[in-house]
């Protein structure tokens, strides 16, 4: 684990998040690790909860992380990759809405 090499190497460890886990527990299991481990306020669980998938759409469907499937979908017809499926979430969010939620 990360967090076993990092305390190894003489860091103090509080925190550590990897994308394994959160596969795992998903955004709102995300939240409550972060209000347990920072000493937060259960009244921002929502608040982090919006951010946090705002964050995780905004990764998929924007910038370098943007999936290869949402990619192609934004191709005009002629140069889309026809093998590829289209990207079940980006299509159906505003992402200039969202990311003006995120800010």
């Amino acid at each position: 684990k990360i967090s076993e090499r990092l305390s190894q190497e003489g860091h103090a460890v509080a925190f550590v998040q990897d994308m394994e886990s959160l596969k795992e527990i998903g955004i709102p299991g995300l939240v409550r690790t972060y209000i347990k481990g920072f000493g937060l306020s259960k009244s921002n669980e929502e608040e982090m909860i919006k951010y946090f998938s705002n964050w995780e759409l905004l990764r998929q469907c924007c910038g370098k992380q943007m999936s290869s499937r949402w990619r192609n979908d934004l191709f005009p017809e002629h140069l889309k990759n026809k093998q590829i499926e289209p990207h079940p979430t980006c299509k159906s969010y505003n992402i200039d809405n969202v990311e003006k939620e995120f800010m």
